[in-house]
């Protein structure tokens, strides 16, 4: 099945800012992303959930949406940070 091309619309930084809510079909699609990738890379995501899901809500901390630069400073933070933790790894 084909991904839909996404509209890009201006995003509003600040007060303004939305959060993406994705359809049942977006959060179907995430899901499985996720749970595979979990799999692949020998995570128990089943039977150590709670610790899983607490492992990425560390991974994945909330972004400051104040305004464009320093969101895309915090998540190229944590892309370098990533690659720094798979050096360390290997």
């Amino acid at each position: 099945k084909e991904n839909k091309p996404l509209k890009r619309g201006a995003t509003s930084y600040g007060e303004m800012w939305k959060d993406e809510v994705g359809s049942a079909e977006d959060l179907q699609a995430i899901g499985k992303f996720v749970g595979n990738l979990l799999s692949k890379n020998h995570y128990k995501w089943i039977s150590r959930r709670s610790e899983i899901e607490s492992l990425l809500e560390q991974l994945l901390p909330m972004l400051s949406v104040e305004n464009k630069d320093s969101y895309d400073k915090q998540l190229h933070d944590l892309e370098m940070a990533s690659k720094n933790l798979l050096a360390m790894a290997h």
